[in-house]
């Protein structure tokens, strides 16, 4: 009977230090084990039963201490997931949606200015159009985040370029003022090409948010001449005659996650005549260089 107290207590000790919140839990905790400790003195051998009691009540905190870090790392854990959820979603629905809702405000402030009918329905047709493409996203985001549980690197599905062709859409489709050269090796390594058009669509849509889709844009893709391993795109454009306002940053912070993904960088800021430009070092030899990182 007294050792199956002993173990009852011993236990009530342990669930006592892992759940402890205040100083209430403490004093309970100490009075606990100090009777643990005391009760058996008087018996004979006591000394010796009591010196091995206070190893258990030990062992008992031990345990409970070990339970309760176990406890606070599994919150600490799901919080992280929970944000990491959180980025992921604010990631997906900005790469996905702030081009089409761009393009449909710069449409709209075009149709409210003219006088043309025939102006006016084609930016409607238009907006009709990139409004359905944006809830087709949005539908599509919120499908695949009820049914799976993927890290922001590996739900990225569109944009999704596999060469240069998809880069000179982008620009075509950007109009007029844009144009792009492209002077790099035939062989680029595959998963290179969705960063650099996710580039490409991030600067188009700040060209046209920040400068007017009447600015002169000019993008490059070359290879960096202090390394023939490394792509460099430059994205520059020039004043326009104004845009619709100022972004949050999250196309740029998305941007320098992709980018430092593959081991490379990005750069933006103002030119010295005016406008703006980014600059992307994105190596072409990433497999390699993880495979040298780990050795």
């Amino acid at each position: 009977m007294s050792l199956t107290c002993l173990w009852l207590s011993l236990v009530t000790l342990a669930m006592l230090t892992r759940a402890a919140t205040g100083v209430g839990s403490i004093a309970l905790i100490v009075v606990l084990a100090a009777a643990n400790i005391l009760v058996p003195t008087p018996m004979s051998d006591g000394a010796t039963f009591a010196l091995a009691v206070f190893a258990l009540v030990i062992a008992a905190i031990a345990i409970g201490l070990m339970l309760r870090s176990n406890d606070r790392t599994l919150i600490e854990k799901q919080a992280t997931a929970t944000e990491a959820e959180r980025r992921r979603i604010a990631t997906e629905l900005h790469d996905l949606i702030a081009h089409e809702v761009t393009g449909i405000v710069v449409l709209a402030q075009a149709a409210g200015r003219s006088d043309n009918d025939a102006l006016r329905t084609t930016a409607l047709t238009k907006i009709e159009d990139a409004g359905t493409r944006a809830l087709d996203e949005i539908r599509r985001l919120v499908s695949a985040s009820r049914t799976q549980n993927l890290d922001s690197e590996t739900v990225t599905r569109t944009p999704v370029a596999a060469g240069p062709q998809a880069l000179r859409d982008r620009v075509t489709a950007f109009g007029e003022t844009a144009h792009i050269t492209i002077e790099i090796p035939s062989e680029v390594n595959g998963e290179v090409w969705p960063v650099l058009d996710r580039v490409l669509v991030e600067s188009l849509t700040n060209v046209r948010r920040h400068a007017g889709a009447d600015a002169e844009v000019t993008v490059t893709l070359t290879t960096d001449p202090t390394s023939q391993a490394t792509l460099l795109m430059t994205v520059t454009n020039g004043p326009g005659s104004g845009g619709i306002g100022a972004g949050s940053g999250t196309g740029l912070r998305s941007l320098q996650a992709r980018v430092g993904h593959l081991g490379g960088r990005i750069e933006a800021g103002p030119e010295p005549g005016g406008g703006w430009s980014v600059r992307a070092r994105v190596p072409t030899d990433h497999d390699h260089q993880q495979a040298g990182e780990g050795r």
